[in-house]
Formats: C-alpha cells, structure tokens, sequence
C-alpha cells in the first residue's frame, strides 16, 4: 500500500545542517516544532537567482513547507520567521554547531518533540546573549535533550548514597552509574559535555550510509512529485 504524500504548511523550524545534492540542490536537515527532526531536499538551492541561499542560515528559525513521501521530502517554500535570528561568533557559534550536531546525532527523525524544540531556541537566545556564559547554556540543553530521549539525569540524590546534592559540590554525571561526587570541577558543577556527543555512536547508523540513503530517497520523491506535476508545456 502507498503511504499518502504529505503537504505540510509554513511549519516553524530551524536549519541544524545541509549537504549538497545533485548539481544545484542540496538535503537539509531541520529540527521543526511539530515534525522533530526532518529531512528535506531543496531543488536548485544552490543555483545563482535562488533566494534560498538567504533564508536557508543556521541559528535563525524559519518557516517551511513541504510535501512528499518517506523521510526525505521535497521542500516546497521557506522564509524567514519573525524573530530575529541569533548573531553567534567564536566560541559560542562553535557551541551552536555542537549543539546542532547532537541533535543529528541523537534525535530520530520524525520523532515530534515540541519542548526541544523550545530548549533549542532559549539556548540560542543564550549564546547569543554575551551576558549568559555559553557553558551553561549548552548544560541545560544537554539536559533537556537527555530528557527527550529517555534518558533523563537524577540530580535528586548521589548514585548509592542518596543523599541530596549540595550547590557547593562538583558532581559528575554517569550514563550507567548515574551521578556521583566529583572533585575536580569547580562547585555547582554537573559534567555532561564531555561524552555526549559520542552517545550516538550506537544509536544511528555510519553517516556516510545516511548521506546515501537520503540521497536515494530524494530521488524517488522527486519523480514522484514530477509524476504528481504531470508533463511540463514546452
């Protein structure tokens, strides 16, 4: 049976990633309120008079359509929403870039997590405020990113002894034996950063094999969407 094709509508999202396709378009990846993280593949993205070059820039949020079957759809529109997009330089757009990669690497597509998407946007807003230091920023989202997968932190009580936290303690945070005292971090510090990004490692197969796949998938929704347009007028 042949899954219905899918027209989603000026959906809100942010551009996490994008590779090039074929001669002129390219595959995206978008984290988006609704949907999770999507792929999308945009037809002449890249070709000279396209104004998807402009709108189409990491750590602002969009608005985009889409249609198609699969993973991989064909994007139909996208512009830039109302908020102003955030202005990240040095260390704390490179904090950016991480943070966009553990949620390629860790977030199933097409896995709706809407309070993700709302931890992703206060840490931009986080970044981009000089004001706030950018590690602790990028430690609350690691945490909500956590919690989206499953794998939320204990920070009630010390993994064996239970007992409560201190502010005034350094404590490091333990995939299998969850949190314990740690003494060389400064106080009020729970270490997250360090192993996360290779949490993914066993959950996701070789990006290269993904880049492939996507690839193929796009093709076929392509022609699909081809076929749906009928014959062009010459």
């Amino acid at each position: 049976m042949t899954a219905a094709t899918r027209r989603v509508q000026l959906e809100p999202g942010f551009l996490l990633h994008h590779y090039p396709w074929r001669d002129s378009s390219r595959i995206l990846e978008v984290l988006t309120l609704s949907h999770g993280r999507v792929a999308l593949f945009a037809r002449a993205a890249r070709r000279s008079g396209s104004g998807l070059p402009a709108a189409l820039q990491p750590f602002a949020e969009l608005l985009v359509s889409w249609s198609g079957r699969g993973e991989a759809v064909r994007m139909t529109a996208a512009e830039r929403a109302a908020t102003a997009p955030s202005t990240l330089a040095g260390a704390r757009l490179m904090s950016g870039f991480y943070a966009n990669e553990l949620v390629i690497r860790l977030l199933p597509r097409n896995d709706p997590h809407p309070e993700l998407y709302a931890a992703y946007a206060t840490l931009l807003a986080g970044l981009a405020d000089v004001r706030v230091p950018a590690a602790r920023s990028l430690r609350i989202f690691e945490k909500r990113l956590l919690e989206a997968l499953g794998y939320a932190l204990n920070l009630d009580g010390e993994a064996g002894s239970g007992r409560p936290l201190r502010s005034r303690g350094a404590w490091r945070a333990c995939r299998t034996n969850g949190t314990g005292r740690r003494t060389a971090r400064r106080p009020g510090h729970v270490g997250l950063g360090h192993h996360l990004s290779r949490f993914g490692r066993h959950r996701h197969w070789r990006r290269g094999s993904a880049k492939g796949q996507l690839r193929a998938e796009a093709g076929q929704s392509e022609q699909e969407a081809l076929t749906e347009a009928g014959p062009r007028s010459r």
